[in-house]
């Protein structure tokens, strides 16, 4: 037993204060498995957060339609269809303005159907049938861009070259001036819905001058493979007139539609 020593009076010895034990905490008993209980569960795995991929955004960009591409690229396309197989490579001049040198080889005409008649009512000529080579400049100017819409203006300057052709046989020369406005809205990263309204006039210099004016409803799709390739496809709905100075007039339909790769650098 512990003590402390208690000091007396002068002259007697001090006597020790008794001190009581503290008693011994009880020891916490082992418990043993049993062998009727399941085993513990091992700790839950940390959480598998899963692996995020980044969205690849194909940028806006179009070549049948109004946005223009931006001073970065330069882009080719090439395209097959009734009437024209055409090569084209857009060159961005400012962020508004792009040109496009282009060459194609058509073999018939987007009029078909309209028919020149002699005086006594009998078919002379028709705008259906011909062939021959264009070579020229067109410039596309952007007039509206916002969000997924765009809207451009287009002028597209021509040399033509023409084989044969019921209407003016033999080799003959004249010139495409056309203008157009073309729209293109983006449906989804991806795709482009394109469309417009093109009005080109082909002059043919020939004895008398022969004028061809289709006027061409547009609608078609581009869709992007990669951010810098894709295909497109386009049909056209063309009423117009086929006229010769001084001669009977006519006017014709047609239908015209193309296919097509385009590539961005």
């Amino acid at each position: 037993m512990n003590a402390q020593v208690r000091r007396g009076r002068r002259g007697k010895k001090a006597e020790p204060i008794p001190v009581p034990e503290q008693p011994a905490e009880p020891e916490t008993p082992i418990l043993e498995q049993s062998p009727f209980l399941p085993p513990p569960l091992p700790p839950p795995p940390p959480p598998v957060v899963p692996e995020t991929r980044e969205l690849i955004r194909v940028k806006p960009w179009s070549l049948l339609g109004g946005k223009t591409l931006d001073m970065d690229h330069t882009a080719m396309r090439i395209e097959i269809g009734w009437p024209e197989i055409m090569l084209a490579v857009h060159i961005p001049i400012t962020e508004r303005v792009e040109i496009m040198p282009h060459m194609g080889f058509f073999f018939g005409f987007p009029i078909v159907g309209a028919a020149i008649l002699d005086g006594d009512g009998k078919p002379v000529a028709t705008s259906c049938c011909g062939a021959g080579n264009s070579a020229g400049l067109a410039t596309r100017i952007l007039l509206h861009s916002r969000r997924e819409f765009s809207l451009a203006l287009q002028i597209d300057i021509a040399p033509l070259a023409k084989y044969d052709m019921d209407a003016l046989p033999g080799l003959d020369f004249g010139i495409r001036s056309g203008i157009g406005v073309l729209f293109d809205y983006m449906l989804h990263d991806g795709m482009n819905l394109v469309g417009g309204l093109d009005i080109p006039l082909d002059t043919y210099f020939t004895t008398p001058t022969t004028l061809l004016l289709p006027i061409k409803m547009r609608v078609g799709v581009e869709s992007f493979v990669t951010e810098d390739s894709g295909f497109f496809a386009v049909l056209e709905i063309s009423p117009g007139v086929f006229i010769r100075y001084q001669q009977e007039n006519a006017a014709g339909f047609g239908a015209t539609g193309r296919v097509g790769g385009m590539f961005r650098f």
